[in-house]
């Protein structure tokens, strides 16, 4: 029962974060649910880092 309560206390975090993130865009961009695509700018080959190149 404990992690059937998790799951749904996940979700739901989940789907509030998306909400705040869908807001964040449309604020600042003007589109509303863009694509994933339209939001990795990343080119070929190129991965996400924290860590600057020195």
């Amino acid at each position: 029962m404990r992690r059937l309560r998790f799951l749904d206390c996940y979700l739901a975090a989940q789907s509030v974060v998306k909400d705040i993130m869908e807001a964040v865009l449309t604020k600042t961009t003007g589109n509303y649910r863009m694509e994933d695509e339209e939001l990795d700018t990343r080119e070929e080959g190129e991965s996400f880092s924290i860590l600057r190149k020195d």
